[in-house]
């Protein structure tokens, strides 16, 4: 069904004067009215008029239109187009002519989109490429979806350069490569629409290595004997790939990446290679080893020690040389000799904390060297402490005797402590009371015990408790339960709840 445009010229009241909204016959060609459509759909001009006559104005309309005022437009009639409209009015002849200025442009939903299928490129080198419709002079905006980061599309033209990270192969991709392609190239898709019109466009990135770089190609070290060497390893990689190292020495023997320099060392040039399972890199590292007047700080940078351990290390110094030692310390960390002795007791409250132990020596010809170490102690709970129980926990009683128990505890870390008592296995524990009395009703072996927690350790307190029968009681025979009922004997007792 084909759309309709109606453009509606409104002869407005003043059309009781005509020239005032007709002004002459003889109008210029510049047009009153702008009409814009699409090919295939229909246009019908609807002249209004505003007025109470009952004279009856004759309405002429030019080409394209037909004497009814309506254009059916087809395929092939894009362009612009000018028509008139003239009025004449009878009771004196007299014409007035209005100009419309008529747009017609292809139909979108009859277009095709024209794109690459598919585009192939390496990383790092640029895709440009242009998108149009199909054998259409006209102008629509083509809308792009899933464009990669980076990339633009303006004007019909889609450019982009993929980064060098883009495509992530697996490590010695280039022996795979050879079986699996697809393992060195990345596919991505966009998709180019107009209305119900889409294309989609294949882009194919191929791996484009490029080596690891190092910041300097030539790395002095200079440290001193005993003194540990950390190889720094300042490597970019434009693709982001995993890099392994490898450290070798003038002799080609692979060293490890921290070690303790030595007097052998002095003068030495390393070869540190850098791979990213493609290509490598090579900086060469020379190193100047001097005597040392130093302690050799043969510890951790950070330790990790729990509240109430005790750890020392020792602090290697030179023998033949007069030297302070000195160490700005937590109050639970000392210098002793050449040791440091590290005994936080108990201190952490509840997260654990860390500090910092500064040591500093200075030699006798003012050599200096200073080392710094964290300490991280970490909370080390302590189980609440039993403080007093009452009474013994091997008790004689007879039946309906009341008996007291009682408990104090503390907890050493002021950790809040929760006590339950048990008392039966088939009835709820009897929470936070320091004191319970239990009388019990059938004769046997009882037990009772008291739980302290801090929420994270527990202790415990119990008592057994030898039930006799009272010589000389006779039991009347409606108070006897029956025997399904007394299978639990420990369900027999009767209990009072002191504070």
């Amino acid at each position: 069904m084909k759309k309709t445009i109606f453009a509606i010229i409104v002869i407005a009241a003043i059309l009781c004067i005509f020239y005032t909204l007709f002004q002459g016959s003889e109008e210029s060609a510049q047009a009153d009215y702008y009409i814009k459509a699409y090919e295939g759909e229909v246009i019908a001009l609807n002249i209004e008029k505003r007025i109470n006559t009952s004279e009856d104005y004759e309405i002429i309309f030019s080409e394209p239109f037909n004497s009814d005022g309506i254009w059916i437009t087809s395929e092939g009639d894009a362009g612009n187009y000018l028509a008139n409209v003239t009025i004449i009015n009878p009771s004196d002849n007299q014409s007035y002519v209005k100009t419309i200025n008529i747009v017609i442009e292809e139909n979108p939903k009859s277009l095709s989109i024209e794109a690459p299928r598919s585009v192939s490129a390496f990383e790092g080198s640029t895709i440009m490429f242009g998108v149009s419709l199909k054998d259409s002079n006209s102008y629509f905006e083509i809308e792009a979806k899933d464009l990669p980061d980076n990339a633009s599309f303006e004007d019909g033209i889609f450019i982009w350069t993929p980064p060098y990270d883009f495509v992530q192969p697996p490590y010695f991709y280039e022996k795979r490569c050879k079986f699996f392609p697809s393992l060195c190239s990345r596919i991505h898709y966009i998709t180019f629409s107009l209305n119900n019109s889409s294309t989609r466009t294949k882009i194919k990135v191929i791996n484009s290595n490029l080596p690891p770089v190092f910041d300097e190609p030539l790395k002095e070290i200079t440290a001193f004997e005993g003194e540990k060497i950390t190889i720094p390893l300042n490597v970019t990689d434009s693709d982001s790939r995993i890099i392994k190292y490898e450290l070798l020495n003038e002799e080609g023997k692979i060293m490890p990446l921290s070690f303790k320099a030595k007097k052998e060392h002095d003068g030495q040039i390393l070869s540190l290679i850098a791979s990213d399972g493609a290509s490598t890199s090579i900086q060469l590292i020379q190193l100047n080893v001097k005597e040392s007047y130093a302690p050799f700080f043969s510890m951790p940078d950070e330790i990790k020690i729990k509240e109430g351990e005790r750890k020392e290390f020792k602090i290697d110094t030179p023998a033949n040389e007069e030297y302070e030692l000195t160490c700005d310390c937590p109050d639970y960390a000392e210098l002793v000799g050449s040791f440091l002795i590290i005994n936080p007791g108990y201190i952490v409250e509840n997260e654990s904390i860390t500090e910092t132990a500064y040591l500093r020596f200075k030699a006798e010809n003012s050599y200096e060297a200073t080392h710094s170490m964290r300490i991280k102690l970490e909370n080390n709970n302590r189980p609440p402490e039993i403080i007093e129980a009452s009474p013994k926990k091997l008790i004689e009683s007879y039946i309906d005797e009341p008996i007291t128990f009682f408990i104090n505890a503390t907890d050493p870390d002021d950790d809040a402590i929760a006590i339950e008592w048990h008392f039966s296995r088939f009835d709820k524990p009897i929470i936070n009371k320091t004191s319970i009395t239990v009388a019990f009703t059938y004769p046997g072996e009882k037990k009772v015990y008291a739980e302290i927690s801090d929420g994270t350790d527990k202790v415990k307190e119990e008592w057994i408790i030898d039930v006799r029968e009272v010589v000389g009681y006779v039991q009347d025979a409606d108070e006897i339960p029956d025997a399904e009922e007394t299978t639990n004997e420990d369900a027999f007792y009767a209990i009072t709840i002191e504070i």
